[in-house]
């Protein structure tokens, strides 16, 4: 029976994909030896823009990037909503990666909370639910990795839609129970969707202690909200001095439009020796 021809839609589709692969494994290629790569996405519980759910669409997008490191918000443990499936784990084993899910809050029939995926090991040193004044509970978790012989710290979050929510929890972050005595860390990356516009308060303030990947030898900076037609930027990757930024992209295709309501933010990061 011969083989159906692929509609005009398909076809882009096609070509999108095998052009995000490429351009991921010539960057592999060219990377330095202990460089890493870094992915932030809100999934949405894996729903995507057509209101769909489907959870492989969002391992999908993760997959073409090939991400060391996976840092995941909005993701559901065990709810009906999403099919009883503990979303953290599934899609660390689509990627062949390990999972480490934080709760945020629990409704009745599950959890709700981020999670961190890494090709290799992940130390968590710290993790919980930050300061709220309504019922709007996020989550945080920091954890350490080793890229061959740096120590990486990461504390990835979700923070609050609401201004003063967000600030405070942006100042628990930096207090002594996190971050106080690792900012002056020269291998510290703060990842995740903050919330935060470009010039706001918040984003002001990790400006002001890192550097967002973004803005790195200039480029353009890409939206990432809402992922038909981005407006905002609101997910970022900040990192310290002691990284060099190899590459940062928005990737935005026909699969990233659809498999969520964010885009993802993905960046290529080398450690540099003995940054002071």
């Amino acid at each position: 029976m011969a083989r159906p021809l692929l509609d005009r839609r398909d076809r882009r589709m096609f070509l999108l994909v095998n052009r995000a692969r490429t351009r991921a494994a010539e960057l592999s290629e060219e990377r330095p030896e202990h460089a890493f790569r870094v992915m932030t996405y809100n999934t949405h519980a894996c729903v995507g823009t057509d209101r769909r759910l489907d959870l492989e669409r969002v391992a999908r997008v993760a997959a073409e990037q090939k991400p060391d490191l996976l840092a995941l918000q909005e993701l559901d443990v065990s709810r009906a909503r999403s099919g009883h499936v503990d979303q953290a784990e599934d899609l660390a084993r689509h990627l062949s990666m390990q999972a480490h899910f934080t709760c945020a809050f629990e409704p009745e029939d599950g959890r709700y909370g981020i999670a961190m995926l890494a090709a290799d090991k992940l130390h968590i040193e710290l993790e919980g639910c930050l300061a709220t004044q309504g019922d709007e509970v996020r989550a945080a978790q920091w954890a350490r990795f080793q890229v061959g012989t740096f120590h990486i710290d990461v504390v990835h979050t979700h923070l609050s839609v609401r201004l003063r929510d967000r600030t405070a929890q942006l100042d628990e972050l930096f207090g002594q129970g996190w971050l106080g005595s690792r900012l002056t860390h020269p291998h510290l990356i703060v990842c995740g969707d903050l919330n935060a516009l470009p010039y706001s308060a918040v984003y002001r303030k990790l400006s002001r202690k890192l550097r967002d990947v973004q803005r790195a030898h200039g480029r353009r900076a890409r939206a990432t909200w809402p992922a038909r037609l981005p407006l905002a930027r609101l997910d970022h990757i900040f990192v310290s001095r002691g990284f060099e930024v190899l590459d940062c992209r928005v990737p935005r295709n026909a699969l990233t439009r659809l498999a969520s309501d964010h885009l993802p933010v993905v960046a290529d990061l080398a450690p540099i020796d003995g940054a002071a």
